[in-house]
């Protein structure tokens, strides 16, 4: 008898262990890093930087997953390899990001291979980068006058050099912004800038800015993130027409 009910309770084990379904993780990221021998890789949202969302493990290969279930709404996040280095991402709780990059030249080598969004996001970080990079030898310069007998032509070459470097970022970042139907690209595009020297301004281009504010505003999913963004444009331009 005693053997009958431990056949019995065998057989039920089986059948619930058959009748489980195992609970798919769909990638949020999936990512290929090389020559990465580090600390698990950290999944951050921007709101909180002083504790990650996720610790995301990476194999022997390289491999590694954020799942999807690590967010529930749109907004800025990143992941930070071995506390040093970063990769800025902008994320919805349906993307999917293929990610591919070396450890050993991190900001030189990632690159989404089928988001057309990041790809665009991260040409606006690097042409940013190099904007600032221009600007500051250019302030080396300016810094260089100060106590020198005042050359009101070397002022002049200086500022028009200034307005070139200005005019030729700010065309790049519209090339790169046109091949992306995103308001949110668009964001990133008007609000690049160094120190107080930006590509793009309200009094310059302030349809550019209005046209993007009310398509942040109009899409549900971007509404609150961007609200504080959306009123400070509509205030400033608002303080603009009333002059």
């Amino acid at each position: 008898m005693k053997t009958n009910y431990f056949v019995i309770a065998l057989l039920i084990t089986i059948v619930v262990s058959c009748g489980e379904k195992k609970v798919e993780e769909i990638p949020l990221i999936e990512g290929l890093i090389a020559n990465y021998y580090g600390t698990p890789v950290l999944f951050f949202s921007d709101a909180n930087p002083s504790q990650p969302i996720d610790t995301v493990e990476v194999s022997a290969g390289g491999a590694f997953i954020v799942p999807q279930q690590s967010i529930e709404t749109a907004g800025f996040y990143y992941l930070e390899f071995s506390g040093i280095e970063k990769i800025d991402l902008f994320l919805k709780p349906n993307d999917y990001i293929n990610l591919e990059l070396d450890a050993d030249s991190i900001s030189e080598t990632y690159r989404s291979n089928n988001s057309k969004f990041m790809t665009a996001l991260w040409a606006l970080q690097e042409n940013n980068t190099m904007f600032t990079s221009d600007m500051n030898k250019l302030l080396l310069e300016f810094n260089d006058m100060v106590g020198k007998t005042y050359n009101d032509s070397l002022y002049q070459s200086l500022y028009a050099q200034k307005d070139s470097i200005q005019n030729l970022y700010k065309s790049k970042s519209l090339g790169i912004a046109e091949e992306i139907n995103s308001p949110v690209i668009d964001f990133f595009m008007l609000n690049q800038k160094t120190g107080n020297i930006t590509q793009f301004s309200l009094e310059d281009d302030k349809q550019l800015f209005i046209d993007n504010a009310k398509e942040l505003s109009s899409n549900p999913q971007f509404d609150a993130i961007f609200k504080e963004y959306v009123s400070d444009v509509m205030q400033a331009y608002s303080a603009m027409v009333a002059e």
